[in-house]
């Protein structure tokens, strides 16, 4: 029961989520009061699963069709409805967030700790995506993070200041068609890069602060870090889209779905953030893949 009780938590270990609560009638003015909101809601779904336990807080803060992975992406809420609430300690916290300038999407990534009784401490790096609902509460969209031998390091999270005073509402929106066809087109093309070069392909699309999120590896910031890295990479990976979301103003959209490699212990699931500056191009700000650890088990 222990070891399952672990396997769901360590599913769930990717993630934290918006406040399920509505904000306050009074919408925030500027993207700074988004982007607060953002990280303390998160702290706060942090804080209602060490309350009140994973699966609870889970429920509590996922969006209808969010999504979670076994080792495939599976609709969240359904699958978490028949799990369990492991007994376990799972302790989280953000140490770098972005925001859409439209102050509807956003995603985090920071450290994240398990611990079971009987069994040694777990460390990872979450990263999730967020959707603020109609309510104006974050609800997290997609999660999946990676596992590290040793704690990442913490950090403030923090909004660049050019940033700070946008008012969203004045935002001009893009089309959400042509949004999600031009996200979807820049990751396909990416696939097709990564099958054909390898995964140095990803360098000329990275953003410079981009962060990348391999099993075994502590979080990996920056293009040189990345470029590095990536060098020891043995290639073959390929992806295969299950779904997307893009901001109304089409500068910030993820994609996930399945990660394959010839070696069926090397595939399992991808996540990625794309960011396009006014007048740009999608850029990485996010990659994560996941390994699967074999087919998946049952957690009860």
């Amino acid at each position: 029961m222990l070891q399952s009780a672990i396997l769901l938590a360590s599913i769930l270990a990717s993630s934290a989520a918006s406040s399920p609560q509505s904000p306050s009638s009074s919408q925030p003015s500027t993207l700074q009061a988004d982007f607060d909101s953002l990280v303390a809601a998160e702290r706060a779904f942090a804080a209602m699963g060490e309350k009140k336990g994973v699966k609870e807080s889970f429920l509590a803060f996922i969006a209808d069709d969010g999504v979670l992975f076994r080792p495939g992406p599976v609709p969240g809420k359904e699958w978490l409805a028949g799990q369990p609430n492991p007994p376990i300690l799972l302790t989280w916290g953000p140490s770098y967030a972005e925001i859409a300038r439209s102050g509807d999407l956003g995603w985090t990534t920071g450290p994240w700790e398990l611990t079971a009784q009987g069994s040694q401490k777990q460390y990872g790096q979450f990263a999730t995506a967020w959707k603020r609902q109609p309510d104006g509460a974050w609800k997290f969209a997609v999660d999946l993070g990676a596992s590290t031998s040793t704690p990442p390091p913490e950090g403030e999270p923090k909004l660049s200041p050019d940033l700070a005073a946008i008012e969203p509402a004045k935002v001009a929106k893009a089309d959400p068609a042509s949004s999600r066809a031009s996200l979807l087109a820049a990751d396909a093309e990416l696939a097709q890069a990564v099958a054909a070069q390898g995964t140095a392909a990803y360098l000329p699309v990275l953003e410079p602060g981009a962060h990348l999120l391999r099993d075994g590896r502590l979080p990996l910031v920056g293009k040189e870090a990345i470029r590095v890295a990536l060098a020891g990479d043995p290639g073959g990976l390929t992806f295969e889209t299950a779904g997307s979301g893009v901001s109304a103003a089409g500068d910030l959209g993820y994609v996930y779905g399945t990660a394959k490699r010839s070696s069926p212990a090397e595939s399992g699931a991808f996540f990625r953030v794309w960011k396009r500056p006014p007048g740009g191009v999608w850029k990485i700000a996010l990659d994560v893949v996941k390994r699967a650890a074999g087919p998946p088990k049952s957690p009860s």
